[in-house]
């Protein structure tokens, strides 16, 4: 006697409704990583913008420039800060270059004091070498048309910190963004002494 073997027969409707649903996850699955990856470089753009759009608080290859206050406290935590209020506010050797006269007082020089008229020629004057800061004064809303070029500081060796005081009215990223060629070895804080 023979075996009879019973055919199957499938339902092709539920092999079409099984591979359009597999389609469907597979479309699905594909839009999802399309969005990931959209949105991940819309992220990578944005932070992109955001840091390069923004030159008062870091010009190129130098560290960010901010309000002294800010500054103080950040040395504040690596035990520096007495060292740079000493700079700014205690007696020490100067020289002061000011209109085309240098004067100076006191043997060594660590502090150097000039506005922005006179800061370009700062390399080609005959000042001490022994400079560890410079504070560059904005008298006049005239001064704030003038970049500073801090290519010039190259004449000083021990130069660590740089302040920009103004006496004009003034936003502090708006005196930051005058800076150029800033050099990530200088510290460049700035004050504004009018307020808004």
């Amino acid at each position: 006697m023979k075996n009879k073997i019973p055919i199957r027969l499938t339902n092709r409707t539920d092999n079409v409704s099984l591979s359009e649903t597999q389609i469907q996850f597979m479309m699905r699955m594909l839009l999802l990583l399309v969005f990931v990856f959209f949105a991940m470089d819309l992220s990578a753009q944005t932070d992109k913008g955001t840091r390069t759009a923004s030159p008062s608080q870091q010009e190129s290859n130098g560290k960010a420039i901010v309000h002294v206050d800010q500054f103080l406290s950040g040395q504040q935590a690596r035990s520096g800060a007495a060292q740079v209020r000493s700079l700014m506010n205690d007696v020490q050797p100067s020289t002061y270059v000011e209109s085309g006269s240098v004067k100076t007082y006191g043997d060594d020089p660590v502090c150097l004091y000039t506005d922005v008229k006179s800061f370009s020629s700062l390399a080609a004057l005959n000042v001490s070498q022994e400079v560890q800061m410079i504070t560059v004064k904005f008298k006049s809303a005239g001064d704030l048309s003038s970049p500073l070029d801090f290519s010039v500081l190259s004449a000083f060796p021990k130069l660590q910190y740089v302040y920009l005081v103004s006496e004009t009215n003034v936003a502090g990223p708006r005196l930051a963004s005058l800076v150029k060629n800033n050099d990530p070895r200088y510290n460049v804080f700035y004050n504004i002494l009018i307020t808004h």
